[in-house]
């Protein structure tokens, strides 16, 4: 399983994480976060500030400083995807 914790110790199950050119991607499985609520959580640039990203318990990789929400939209498979750029 892959999940994420944000700087606020919130943690959210996601499909995919990954960054490319200044922007984090994540994506969240269908029922995780609805668009309003992912809109409201990564709104929050303290809390974005740092995410670390897990695949089955273990830390895989840690994000720093992409608190900017530019990307809200629902996937083709029904979940959620965010994209953040480094504010």
């Amino acid at each position: 399983m892959r999940s994420i914790r944000l700087a606020n110790d919130a943690e959210y199950e996601i499909n995919r994480c990954g960054a490319a050119d200044g922007v984090l991607w994540i994506g969240f499985p269908p029922g995780e976060l609805t668009i309003a609520q992912a809109a409201q959580v990564f709104s929050d640039t303290q809390a974005t500030a740092v995410i670390a990203s897990f695949f089955d318990g273990g830390a895989d990789r840690v994000y720093e400083g992409y608190t900017e929400l530019v990307v809200v939209q629902t996937e083709y498979e029904g979940g959620t995807l965010i994209a953040l750029r480094r504010g």
